[in-house]
């Protein structure tokens, strides 16, 4: 067995970066904790929280993204994916602040645009009221674009919402709707959700259903790359250290 001093972090890093941009988030993940353990660095470990929600691991993905905060990190992709991750473990409320803050530094980043109006939604719905916060920035979201069918599902679910408290939100709503079929929406996913069932039906019935076509694409951004834009480290860079570390999987794949 190898003995391990901090210079051997790097090596670490790089080759975790190199599993990630094959999407290999296991190995990733593992290399990264051991780059963090030799020498603890803010940047990787916003990254190493990005690999665990992509692993779908989001208390985990929390705990990194907390300690790049506390080591001195504070970026937009840091408090929009930790408010991404909370929403995901159902504490809407809690996100609130993080996506704020993603918010604050950069007013044009629709991930967290969507995350917060996702927050705002779920609380109103668990308050049983009109949704007043979430569609400011559902609206500024879709202006932003791009477009996907998913950010469109959204926004019909937002306003559909807000047509239970006002009818003026039903003809945006239906439009939503629409939209969120041409970009590649499942009329079976929307039959299911009690929300839309009533829209899809009235949809269905209008001219613009026998004119629909799916345009792409469907998903929509929620979760931002720390690295943006995604470095992508040599594999040349990477074989030079490997040397140095125990073997993890298989051998990274030449592209």
């Amino acid at each position: 067995m190898i003995k391990e001093s901090p210079s051997h972090a790097a090596a670490y890093y790089l080759r975790g970066e190199a599993y990630a941009n094959q999407q290999d988030y296991v190995l990733a993940t593992k290399d990264l904790v051991d780059g963090c353990r030799l020498a603890p660095d803010a940047a990787k470990m916003e990254f190493l929280g990005y690999c665990y929600n992509k692993r779908r691991s989001h208390t985990e993905a929390t705990y990194w993204y907390d300690r790049a905060l506390q080591t001195g990190r504070n970026s937009v992709a840091l408090n929009n994916n930790q408010g991404y991750s909370l929403i995901l473990l159902g504490q809407a409320e809690a996100a609130l602040p993080w996506l704020n803050r993603a918010i604050h530094l950069d007013g044009g980043c629709q991930a967290a645009l969507v995350n917060r109006s996702i927050a705002h939604l779920s609380l109103a719905q668990q308050q049983r009221r009109f949704p007043a916060e979430a569609i400011p920035d559902v609206q500024r979201a879709l202006t932003l674009g791009p477009p996907s069918g998913q950010l469109y599902r959204l926004a019909a679910t937002i306003f559909a919402r807000g047509a239970m408290y006002d009818s003026m939100w039903h003809e945006p709503a239906l439009a939503c709707l629409g939209h969120s079929i041409e970009y590649g929406e499942s009329l079976r996913s929307l039959e299911k959700t009690p929300a839309l069932a009533g829209l899809l039906h009235e949809w269905q019935k209008t001219s613009l259903a026998q004119a629909a076509s799916n345009k792409g694409p469907y998903d929509a951004t929620r979760l931002i790359d720390p690295r943006h834009p995604a470095a992508a480290p040599s594999l040349a860079s990477v074989e030079l250290c490997l040397d140095s570390l125990p073997a993890r999987g298989p051998a990274l794949a030449r592209k």
